[in-house]
C-alpha cells in the first residue's frame, strides 16, 4: 500500500510512504528519497505490480519549494527501492494525480493531467509509456472543445487484451457542468480514440 502523509521526522511536508502486509502490516518505508524531497509537499501517489511482483509507484511533487509547479516521479522495488526519477520535465507544468498500469510485457503506462499543450490556460489528459524509456507524453484529451476546459483526475487501466482504458473528469462546452469521459486504444499503438462521455452517467456532479 501506498499513501502521502507525514511521520516521524517528516512533520512538516507530506512524503509517500509504502507498507507490505504479509499478514502482519510492516514498518511503513518512505519512498520519496530523492535530494530535498522531505522539504517538500508529495502526493497523490498509484502503485501497480509486474509479472516478477516488482513494485512501481508514481506521485506528484514540486522540484523544489513551487507548490504550483508539481512533477510527476517514478520509484521502483525489486529488492530495495530505487531512486526517484522524473518521468518528463519538458514542456508541460504542474503535473498532478498520476495513475500507473502494467500490460502483460511488463510495459509501464501512465496517465496525469498538467498545463502543457496544445493549450498552456487549461488542464488536460497525458500519456506515457515505459519500454526502454519513458516516452514523449502525449495529450489524449483531444475531443473538439476539451482544450478550452480544463480535464482532470485521470485514471487508468489494462485488461486481458492488453487495450489501455482511461477516464478522467472535464468539460468540453455545452452542457456546461463536468462529466466522464472515456477513452481506450492498444499498447500496440497507442492511438487512443477520441474521447466520448460516459453514457452511464451525464447528470452534474455534485
Amino acid at each position: 500500500m501506498v499513501w502521502g502523509g507525514r511521520g516521524t521526522g517528516y512533520s512538516t511536508d507530506d512524503q509517500i510512504w509504502y507498507a507490505l502486509y504479509n499478514g502482519t502490516w510492516q514498518a511503513p518505508v518512505r519512498i520519496s528519497t530523492a535530494t530535498d524531497m522531505e522539504n517538500y509537499e508529495q502526493g497523490r501517489p498509484s502503485i501497480a505490480v509486474d509479472s516478477d511482483d516488482y513494485l512501481h509507484v508514481v506521485w506528484n511533487g514540486p522540484l523544489d519549494n513551487t507548490w504550483y509547479d508539481r512533477r510527476v516521479w517514478y520509484a521502483k522495488c525489486t529488492v530495495n527501492w530505487t531512486t526517484p526519477v522524473l518521468i518528463y520535465n519538458e514542456n508541460t507544468y504542474d503535473q498532478i494525480n498520476p495513475s500507473i498500469a502494467i500490460d502483460s510485457n511488463d510495459y509501464l503506462h501512465v496517465v496525469w493531467f498538467a498545463k502543457g499543450p496544445p493549450s498552456y490556460n487549461r488542464y488536460q489528459i497525458y500519456y506515457t509509456k515505459y519500454v526502454d524509456s519513458w516516452s514523449t507524453p502525449i495529450s489524449i484529451s483531444t475531443a473538439e472543445g476539451m482544450d478550452e476546459y480544463s480535464q482532470y483526475y485521470p485514471s487508468i487501466a489494462v485488461d486481458f487484451n492488453d487495450h489501455l482504458h482511461v477516464v478522467w473528469e472535464g468539460q468540453q462546452g455545452s452542457p456546461y457542468y463536468y462529466q466522464i469521459y472515456y477513452t481506450k486504444c492498444s499498447v500496440l499503438s497507442s492511438d487512443f480514440l477520441q474521447p466520448m462521455v460516459n453514457r452511464i452517467f451525464t447528470g452534474e456532479l455534485a
